[in-house]
């Protein structure tokens, strides 16, 4: 499927400027976004959501998800990682990268990249490989989890300011899970995009 191919770009609708967003700019993904796009699309048509009212629900559900290691279940859940990687193209393309964003940069490009490779190669992965995404994204998840879980419970202590709750929670969540995470991520990803109920979505699919 090439760029000039407009068998899937219709379902974008109004989706297609924003996404369109990625190709230029600092952090964008450049002359490979044809190949992200009709890669998604094509897996969701294939899968099908071959309607705009179908992409639409998916996408809209999708929007709400925050990290790829969610549908790395055996099998891989294609449609939603499909969906996911359009809504990372979107993010993309409404962040304006600066000097201190390049955590964010380099989270987006990450996870799209994760979702493209299973996406295309779904019918190729072994479950070694399932497993191994699965254990790597394993510690992010709970951690971010945990971030969610405590913030819900003692925002009140922090006066609902997210920025002192990060300073505290960077040393935390690298004591408890070892793993190394920025204030702004915290901030700006993990309070406003907090793990998605995986089951929940697959049923209202």
């Amino acid at each position: 499927m090439t760029s000039d191919n407009p068998t899937y770009s219709p379902l974008l609708g109004d989706h297609y400027e924003k996404i369109a967003g990625a190709r230029n700019g600092v952090g964008s993904v450049g002359g490979y976004f044809e190949m992200y796009r009709d890669t998604f699309l094509g897996r969701l048509a294939d899968s099908g959501f071959t309607t705009t009212e179908a992409f639409e629900q998916i996408y809209r559900q999708m929007s709400e998800a925050d990290n790829v290691g969610d549908f790395l279940d055996e099998p891989p859940d294609l449609p939603m990682l499909a969906a996911f990687g359009l809504v990372l193209l979107h993010r993309m393309a409404e962040t304006g990268w600066g000097a201190n964003d390049h955590d964010e940069c380099f989270f987006l490009h990450e996870q799209l990249f994760e979702c493209f490779e299973y996406v295309r190669d779904a019918d190729k992965k072994s479950k070694a490989a399932s497993k191994s995404a699965r254990k790597r994204h394993s510690k992010s998840h709970a951690a971010k989890k945990f971030v969610a879980d405590e913030w819900k419970k003692n925002k009140g202590d922090y006066s609902n300011n997210k920025s002192e709750f990060a300073r505290h929670y960077v040393r935390r969540v690298k004591h408890e899970f070892d793993l190394d995470v920025t204030e702004k991520t915290i901030r700006e990803v993990w309070l406003n995009n907090p793990p998605v109920d995986k089951k929940q979505v697959s049923q209202s699919v």
